[in-house]
């Protein structure tokens, strides 16, 4: 198929009938009725458009989250935030194409705690020539606000990536990452990362470096790590990583 069209509606009414004692002292006996009624109206698409066996753009308008698996409960006693698994259908194709060392693209910070998203957008695809590329927009919603696929309230999110590149018959590739975030800050982050695979693949060379391009900021960081493997029982790995003091990665990425 090369379009698929998933709508939902979704209509929930609640009435509440309350009978309140208006005074226990004045009239014992004198009894209010309240009525409160709640309605809730909810319509929302998901649409997949396939512009090649490679290639396809995803729209997903006022997403409904409700048939995913709820995340298992857990007693977090550290400083750090836990790492959870992304399960929405439309950011799990995503993993892929936005591998990398340092995680700069966490699915998980868009659409969570309290805050939905308005709509999404996604295309990804693979050329001919061995280029992978990824572009993501979204924007979210307070969660008290009703739905309004113009609403500027929330945070807006972009993500773009292009990977893989055959240098020389060497398998080699490079990527290219860029972010752009804005909730209550603007964040941009680019990023340049490549891995070698030399000697028949025994020596794996993997690189990335990561800048804040935000004015008035010279926050960086990198990853590097060599691993060597033979047929023989040797074996080495060096691995070293930095991170200026302010590099702030978590508004879209995950920093451990």
């Amino acid at each position: 198929l090369f379009l698929e069209i998933k709508p939902y509606f979704l209509l929930d009414k609640n009435s509440i009938k309350n009978i309140l004692l208006e005074d226990d002292y004045l009239y014992p006996n004198l009894f209010k009725e309240e009525w409160q009624e709640v309605e809730l109206v909810n319509l929302g698409l998901d649409l997949k458009y396939r512009l090649s066996k490679a290639s396809a753009v995803d729209i997903s308008i006022n997403p409904d989250f409700s048939q995913i698996e709820m995340d298992p409960e857990y007693i977090n006693l550290s400083y750090y935030p836990i790492y959870l698994p992304e399960k929405r259908d439309f950011f799990n194709e995503t993993e892929t194409i936005f591998d990398t060392p340092i995680e700069l693209f966490y699915s998980r910070r868009i659409g969570i705690l309290d805050s939905k998203i308005n709509s999404a957008y996604k295309i990804m695809g693979h050329t001919q020539s061995g280029i992978d590329y990824g572009i993501i927009a979204a924007n979210t919603r307070d969660d008290s606000t009703k739905f309004s696929l113009w609403d500027d309230t929330g945070g807006k999110f972009y993500a773009f990536r292009i990977k893989d590149f055959n240098i020389s018959n060497v398998p080699y590739y490079f990527g290219i990452t860029a972010l752009q975030s804005s909730n209550s800050k603007v964040a941009s982050i680019i990023s340049l990362d490549n891995t070698a695979y030399l000697f028949d693949g025994n020596l794996i060379s993997e690189y990335q470096y990561v800048k804040n391009n935000n004015q008035n900021s010279e926050e960086f960081g990198y990853y590097f790590n060599t691993s060597y493997f033979s047929k023989f029982p040797i074996f080495f790995n060096f691995n070293t990583q930095y991170y200026s003091k302010n590099l702030d990665l978590n508004q879209m990425g995950f920093l451990y």
